[in-house]
C-alpha cells in the first residue's frame, strides 16, 4: 500500500458528520486483520485537544509507535492521529494507555493543512505545539468514537494474533468464532446475554460439507481450522429451537477469523405489582431481571428497565430461560426515587433467598408480587466547588456522587453560587466529582474538576470543598 504523507493522507475510517456506531460487539483482531489498511500499537506522546472546546475544533495527537503489524511505512516510529476533528465522531485519548489502533483510506486533511500551515481567521483550529515544529512530514491517519480502535493490555490476545499475522498466507486455514445467546440486545455485548448453552452450530462449506459444534457453558463457540472461503451458518436448540444470525453467511479470511453471533427469542414475559412498604402500590419503581450465577452474583440482563404505572403494575418481556430473579433497583445506589438497596422478588435483599424463575419459551408468568423495604434516611450534602486558586467557580459548577461505582445522585448550582446540593442516603461512603461548564452561544466551554474525593456522608447540611482542574477559561 502507498502510504501519501502531511497535507496530501488523512487515513479515515467511517467518516460521519453525526456519530452513529452501528453495534456494541468488540471488534477481534483476527476478524478485520486482511481488511485494514494500518495496525500498530501505540501510545499518546502529546496533543493540542482542548477539554474546554468540545467536539468543534481541529485536533490531532501525536502517537509514538510501540509495535507495527501493518502497513506503517518502514522507518515510522511517530504518527499522528486525527479524532474526527468537527464531528460527532469527535474521541479523546488518554495518556497513560497503550491502544491498538486501526485505520485506513485516503483522504485529504483540512485538519493537518490548519494546524501546521496556519489557522485562517476565525478558525476553530489551534496553534502548533512548539514540540511539533519540524513534525510535519509524518504520516495522519483518523480514528474516530465508531472505529474499532481501543485499549490493549499487554496480555491481550489480539496482540497475539497480530505478532504471528506476517505468517499468514493466502491459503492458511482460519476458523469461525462467537456466541449463542438468548434475546440479544442490539444496545449490549453478547458477552451480557443469558448464554443459550445448550445449542449446536453447523458450518456447511460450499461443497455441503458440514461440521457442528457444541456451545459451551458460557454460549461461546468455535469451528476450525477450516479453508477460506464463505460458510452458509445455522443454530439450533433443544429447548429454545432455531438460532436466528445476522447474515446466514460468513466468509473466513486466510488465517483469520469469521465471527458470528446466534440470537434466540423467548417470548417469554413476567408481569405482576410492585407493593411499597406501607402494602399500597409502588410508582415508578424501576425493575430489571438478574441472572443468578454461582456463588450467589446477580449478572444484570440487557434490555431496558420496566417502571411499574400509577397501580404498581408491571410486563417485563423477552424473559431469558435460566436462573432468573426480578429486582427493584438492581445494581443500583439507593436515590430519592428509589430510596433502597436492590430488593428481590418477592421481598427481600438477599439473592439467595430471592425467588428463581424457571421459565420456558413463551410462557407468561403473571401476578408476581414485589414488596419494597422502608426507604432508608436522605440528607443533603454540599458541595462547594472552586477554581484551583480557591476562588468560587460560579456560573457552572456541577458534581456528582456514585456509591459502588453506581451514580447515587448528580446536581448543578444555581448561576449566582458555587454550591451543588446533592440528596444523598446517610451512612454511606461515596465517591465525588466536579466539573464546571458554561453553554456560551457558538462555544461550549467545559473545565474537568481535579481528583475525585471519597467521602463518608453521616450527617444532613454536611459541606465538601472541591477544586477544578484548570483555571477559568478565556
Amino acid at each position: 500500500m502507498r502510504v501519501r504523507f502531511l497535507f496530501f493522507a488523512w487515513i479515515s475510517v467511517w467518516p460521519a458528520l453525526a456519530c452513529s456506531c452501528a453495534s456494541s460487539e468488540p471488534v477481534k483482531a483476527c476478524e478485520i486483520y486482511q481488511s485494514m489498511p494500518v495496525i500498530f500499537r501505540g501510545r499518546v506522546i502529546d496533543h493540542n485537544h482542548d477539554s474546554t472546546a468540545g467536539f468543534g475544533q481541529m485536533t490531532l495527537y501525536r502517537f509514538k509507535v510501540l509495535e507495527a503489524f501493518k502497513g506503517l511505512p518502514p522507518g515510522v516510529h511517530e504518527v499522528f492521529i486525527d479524532p474526527a476533528s468537527m464531528t460527532s465522531c469527535y474521541r479523546v485519548f488518554n495518556t497513560d494507555s497503550d491502544y491498538l489502533v486501526y485505520t485506513g483510506g485516503a483522504d485529504p486533511t483540512p485538519v493537518a493543512v490548519s494546524v501546521f500551515q496556519g489557522p485562517p481567521p476565525d478558525s476553530p483550529a489551534k496553534r502548533i505545539p512548539a514540540a511539533w515544529k519540524g513534525l510535519g512530514q509524518l504520516p495522519v491517519y483518523s480514528v474516530g468514537e465508531c472505529n474499532p480502535t481501543r485499549t490493549v493490555e499487554e496480555n491481550d490476545a489480539d496482540l497475539a494474533y497480530l505478532r504471528s499475522s506476517g505468517k499468514i498466507g493466502p491459503a492458511a486455514s482460519g476458523w469461525i468464532e462467537g456466541r449463542a445467546v438468548q434475546n440479544l440486545d442490539s444496545l449490549s455485548p453478547s458477552a451480557d446475554c443469558v448464554a443459550a448453552a445448550d445449542a449446536t452450530l453447523t458450518v456447511t462449506s460450499p461443497s455441503g460439507n458440514r461440521r457442528r459444534a457444541a456451545v459451551q457453558t458460557d454460549g461461546t463457540f468455535r469451528v476450525g481450522p477450516l479453508p477460506p472461503g464463505t460458510y452458509a451458518i445455522s443454530a439450533q436448540s433443544p429447548v429454545l429451537g432455531t438460532g436466528e444470525f445476522e447474515e446466514p453467511s460468513v466468509e473466513v479470511p486466510p488465517g483469520g477469523c469469521a465471527v458470528a453471533i446466534a440470537s434466540f427469542k423467548t417470548n417469554a414475559t413476567i408481569s405482576g405489582k410492585v407493593l411499597d412498604a406501607d402494602g399500597k402500590p409502588a410508582y415508578g419503581a424501576r425493575l430489571q431481571l438478574g441472572e443468578l450465577q454461582a456463588g450467589g452474583r446477580v449478572r444484570e440482563v440487557p434490555g431496558a428497565p420496566s417502571w411499574t404505572d400509577r397501580r404498581g403494575g408491571f410486563r417485563i418481556e423477552n424473559v431469558p430461560v435460566g436462573r432468573i430473579v426480578l429486582a427493584a433497583n438492581l445494581n443500583g445506589a439507593p436515590t430519592e426515587e428509589m430510596p433502597f438497596d436492590t430488593v428481590y422478588a418477592p421481598g427481600t435483599q438477599s439473592a439467595s433467598a430471592a425467588r428463581v424463575f424457571g421459565i420456558q419459551p413463551g410462557q407468561v408468568i403473571a401476578d408476581v408480587v414485589l414488596h419494597l423495604p422502608k426507604p432508608l434516611p436522605f440528607g443533603d450534602l454540599y458541595v462547594e466547588v472552586k477554581w484551583p486558586d480557591g476562588s468560587p467557580a460560579l456560573g457552572g459548577a456541577r458534581a456528582w456522587a456514585e456509591w459502588k461505582k453506581a451514580e447515587a445522585g448528580f446536581g448543578g448550582a444555581p448561576a449566582s453560587t458555587n454550591r451543588v446540593k446533592l440528596r444523598l442516603a446517610l451512612e454511606r461512603r461515596y465517591e465525588i466529582r466536579v466539573d464546571w461548564t458554561d453553554f456560551k452561544p457558538g462555544k461550549f466551554l467545559f473545565v474537568e474538576g481535579a481528583a475525585p474525593q471519597t467521602l463518608d456522608f453521616t450527617h444532613d447540611g454536611q459541606v465538601v470543598e472541591m477544586r477544578l482542574k484548570n483555571p477559568h477559561p478565556q
